[in-house]
Parts: C-alpha cells; sequence; structure tokens
C-alpha cells in the first residue's frame, strides 16, 4: 500500500491549470520527486510539431502536457501512466476515436485499472488524472490525500457538457473551488 502519495483530481480545462499549478507549488516547493499524469506511454516519443496544426485549429492543448512539460523542466519524473490507450499521427482520426472511447464505460473501467498498474508499480508522490479517474483511485488507496479541483463555472458549451458528465469529488480530502 502506498503511503505517501497524492491524489489530484482535475477538470481538463486551461482554467483549472493555472490553479492546479499553484497548488502543486505551494504544497511542493521543490516540485514533486515524480508526476504521473493521464497521457499515453508513447506521448513523449511524438514530434511536438506533428501537433502544431492540431492546436491552431482552436482545439485546446492538451491539460496533462502542459502539467508534465511544467513539471519536467523543474526536474520531476514524469510517469506517463494511460497504457490504454496510444495516440497516432493522425488527429483528425484519433480524436475521433477518443471521444468514442472516453464515453464508453467500459473502456473507462479498462484505463483506470491500466493507470493503477502504473501507480503500484511507479509509486508515483503524485498522480494528477481526471475527477472520474482519481474517484476510482481513491477506493483503491484510501489513505492517498485527494484533492479535488471543481469549477464553478463553464466558459464554452462543450465544458459545459463534460461538466455535468464529470463524476463529482468522491471521498476527496479537499475540494477547490474555482
Amino acid at each position: 500500500m502506498l503511503v505517501s502519495m497524492e491524489l489530484i483530481g482535475v477538470c481538463h480545462n486551461k482554467d483549472c491549470l493555472n490553479e492546479v499549478c499553484k497548488y502543486i507549488s505551494q504544497a511542493y516547493p521543490n516540485g514533486p520527486k515524480s508526476l504521473m499524469v493521464e497521457l499515453p506511454p508513447n506521448w513523449p516519443e511524438l514530434s511536438r510539431r506533428d501537433f502544431e496544426d492540431y492546436f491552431d485549429c482552436g482545439i485546446e492543448e492538451n491539460f496533462f502536457d502542459k502539467v508534465a512539460l511544467i513539471y519536467e523542466r523543474k526536474g520531476t519524473k514524469i510517469i506517463y501512466s494511460d497504457k490504454e490507450r496510444k495516440i497516432s499521427e493522425s488527429l483528425f482520426e484519433e480524436l475521433c476515436k477518443f471521444l468514442k472511447y472516453n464515453f464508453n464505460m467500459f473502456a473507462a473501467r479498462r484505463r483506470n485499472k491500466a493507470m493503477i498498474e502504473v501507480i503500484k508499480k511507479e509509486k508515483p508522490e503524485v498522480v494528477i488524472a481526471g475527477r472520474s479517474h482519481t474517484n476510482y483511485f481513491k477506493k483503491i488507496f484510501p489513505d492517498a490525500y485527494y484533492v479535488a479541483f471543481e469549477i464553478s463555472f463553464q466558459t464554452s458549451p462543450l465544458e459545459t457538457i463534460i461538466s455535468r458528465i464529470m463524476a463529482k469529488p468522491n471521498k476527496a480530502d479537499k475540494i477547490i473551488i474555482l
């Protein structure tokens, strides 16, 4: 059983990014030793250039990619945990698969189980993932300190839909409302 792990449940939202980083900076002034993010293992191998057109189309850069880059630059070991998902070079195709995949509850359970394997193997100090994942992780690791970020407003119709289907914080030790 992991004793000194912290779970951080987030909304995949740019407004949440600054608050999450601010929280981590206060809790870990020297940066966490290790940080698990909800990204596939092949993420570091992909060329950032492959994604520039994707970002220019109005689709926001990946929340977890930004977190990983910030803390990797500070010397934190980044652990890529989403073993059930691989990103391909065809981004439109991948986006379609991503949407279909993420709204499939069976797939979410498979992803959770795969990420739990990574947690047990890598023993990260901090785990950042979507709240539906961290709610599940808290059940498996009840001694982990769980901070959940909650957004009290939505800035787009898509965020409104996501906030309605996203799990409410379950057994969070602390809830930070943005």
